[in-house]
């Protein structure tokens, strides 16, 4: 998989999209997005701002989806537009740089084996679970761990709560609710209620 950086020497953020590998690309490129019909005025306005989100959102984009076609339309829809504003590419005389990345794929065929005593059950991957990892390993193994539950995985001392205390994890596989505490109770008073805190967020749980 490549990854596409469309670059600016007089902007200060580069836009990045990635574009998969494939066979040989067919000769001809997507075509570009017609032209919206707005004209822009020579300065910096709200309505040329709001003419280029709403443009770009518009369903000619397909979305807009990395390795898409809508991806290709979208570079090059903010390429023009960049063009059109007197900016100079920043990797030489190309606009957009090339980067290499790697895509990681789970095996269709895994199975999550979860034992308990002398009763086991194989849960199957799409329909029991799904997996993931960022590592980028092509192989990652998990041999008789022993589960821990964590209740939700929260360490919150603001909210006097912490699902950890007493806990022993180390060298075992923690289990834990998504979402915090007040969600499930339908306490309004516990975290805030229905209503996701950080904590609740994977970004905070990992």
């Amino acid at each position: 998989m490549q990854r596409k950086l469309l670059l600016c020497l007089a902007a200060t953020a580069a836009l990045a999209a990635c574009k998969q590998e494939a066979p040989a690309p067919a000769a001809s490129a997507p075509a570009p997005a017609p032209a919206p019909a707005h004209t822009f005025a020579g300065g910096i306005n709200a309505a040329d701002f709001g003419e280029l989100v709403k443009h770009l959102a518009s369903d000619e984009f397909e979305g807009r989806a990395p390795g898409s076609n809508g991806e290709e339309l979208t570079v090059n829809y903010i390429r023009d537009q960049m063009q059109r504003i007197g900016l100079q590419p920043g990797n030489g005389d190309s606009w957009f740089q090339e980067v290499p990345m790697t895509e990681t794929t789970a095996d269709p065929n895994t199975v999550l084996k979860i034992q308990q005593g002398d009763t086991s059950r194989d849960l199957v991957f799409g329909t029991d679970m799904v997996i993931g990892t960022r590592s980028g390993q092509p192989e990652i193994k998990i041999d008789n761990s022993e589960l821990v539950f964590v209740g939700y995985g929260v360490d919150a001392p603001e909210q006097n709560w912490n699902d950890y205390t007493g806990q022993d994890w180390k060298g075992k596989t923690v289990v834990m609710f998504v979402n915090d505490p007040g969600f499930h109770t339908d306490d309004a008073t516990l975290f805030d209620g229905k209503r996701m805190t950080y904590y609740g967020r994977w970004t905070y749980k990992f």
